[in-house]
């Protein structure tokens, strides 16, 4: 495996999607004169089909052929830039609506000194954003993308992996295998905090499944055979009110809450802001006092947490009612101690 995510120097075809504005801005800044900019790629995933249809018609296999030989042309009013990537997906730059007697004047020398140079700044903006010793994304690229992020909601998952390797090559390794696992089985972006902690995004996702995909995490990474692995989830909500730091701080609270709940644990930051109405949060003294005295002297005992379900027509809970009911169902050796009557757990 290679010792980098991504190869430093290089540009990948996500780059266009996590970037877009970035990449923008930045051509924006190099043409002699303004123009849309649209990305293209042989899938026809970033640039709409009704503007290419308009712009290019049916010069699809023309692009591809571009794209292969990195040969900038002009194609009517439009100015076509193939980009080299580390692999073998094919991607232009379009810059559309310019004027056609400028574009005469563009001689092919010039076009390829132009292409090199627009090569060479999106390479920039990218290391930017990234480690140079891993290729890994940083949270620069996250605050970049939080307002985005923040419009449709979703959930940010901060993973703590420990793998406890003894080489001192062994833990580098570990990040860039971390890395590509956590980018195979999420579908949103992997960032890098640094350490043995990673940041993925996941938009559009409730609680619920926030919580799924947490759990089928903490189980594939507990098959690679490490040794401790940590998850803190915050939601954000559409239209997210609060600052990237704010989530991130709630994230980095769950994360060590998880970290002492066991070696592979997660939580979910609201959980935090409502430990009393957990109804595994820890009784009070009263109650714990009763649950001594049931033990007491006994060599062996367990502890059951049962919610009892009333009919619809019982009204509000009772204790004894409650206590009564679960005598009838269960034999008579068992204590029932009512620990949590507003929600019925014994």
């Amino acid at each position: 495996m290679s010792v980098f995510f991504q190869a430093p120097g290089f540009l990948a075809k996500k780059d266009f999607s996590l970037f877009h504005q970035l990449f923008c801005r930045e051509i924006d800044l190099l043409l002699p004169v303004s123009g849309p900019v649209f990305f293209w790629e042989q899938e026809g995933g970033w640039l709409p089909k009704e503007q290419m249809q308009k712009m290019l018609g049916q010069e699809s296999a023309r692009l591809t052929a571009l794209c292969a030989s990195l040969e900038p042309a002009v194609i009517d009013s439009v100015l076509v830039l193939p980009v080299e990537l580390g692999g073998s997906d094919n991607i232009a730059v379009i810059v559309g609506d310019l004027d056609p007697a400028l574009l005469r004047k563009m001689a092919p020398e010039w076009l390829r000194r132009f292409r090199d140079n627009l090569q060479h700044a999106l390479v920039q903006v990218k290391q930017a954003y990234t480690y140079p010793e891993t290729g890994l994304y940083s949270s620069r690229l996250l605050n970049e993308l939080w307002a985005g992020f923040r419009k449709t909601g979703g959930a940010f998952f901060l993973i703590g992996v420990l793998d406890g390797s003894r080489r001192s090559t062994g833990g580098f390794v570990r990040i860039i295998q971390t890395a590509h696992l956590l980018e195979a089985i999420m579908s949103g972006p992997v960032f890098y905090f640094g350490g043995t902690v990673f940041g993925v995004y996941q938009e559009k996702i409730p609680r619920d499944s926030a919580l799924h995909i947490a759990r089928r995490l903490l189980g594939r990474l507990k098959r690679e055979s490490l040794r401790k692995v940590h998850i803190g989830i915050t939601l954000v909500y559409e239209q997210e009110q609060r600052s990237l730091n704010r989530v991130l701080e709630e994230g980095w609270e769950a994360l060590g809450t998880a970290e002492q709940r066991g070696p592979f644990s997660l939580c979910e930051a609201s959980f935090l802001h409502n430990r009393q109405n957990n109804p595994l949060a820890r009784p009070d003294r009263e109650k714990v006092r009763l649950l001594q005295n049931k033990w007491r002297g006994k060599k062996h005992f367990c502890l059951l947490l049962i919610m009892i379900e009333p009919p619809d027509d019982a009204g509000e809970r009772d204790e004894s009612s409650l206590a009564q009911l679960a005598m009838e169902n269960f034999q008579d050796t068992y204590s029932f101690v009512p620990v949590s009557s507003a929600e019925g757990y014994i």
